[in-house]
C-alpha cells in the first residue's frame, strides 16, 4: 500500500510540473503575440485569450 501511494504521489507531482511548465509555455507565447502581460494566477483570462 505504501508503494502505491508513493507512486501515485510522483505521477500527481510529474503532471503538476507538466502543467506548469504548458502553463509557463503558453504564458510565454501570450506574451511574445501581445503587448499587455499575462496574469498567471488568472486562468480564464486564458482560455479567453485563446478563444
Amino acid at each position: 500500500m505504501l508503494v502505491l501511494g508513493l507512486v501515485l504521489v510522483l505521477v500527481l507531482v510529474l503532471v503538476l510540473v507538466l502543467v506548469l511548465v504548458l502553463g509557463a509555455g503558453a504564458g510565454l507565447g501570450l506574451l511574445r503575440r501581445r503587448s499587455w502581460p499575462p496574469v498567471w494566477g488568472d486562468r480564464s483570462l486564458y482560455s479567453r485569450a485563446a478563444l
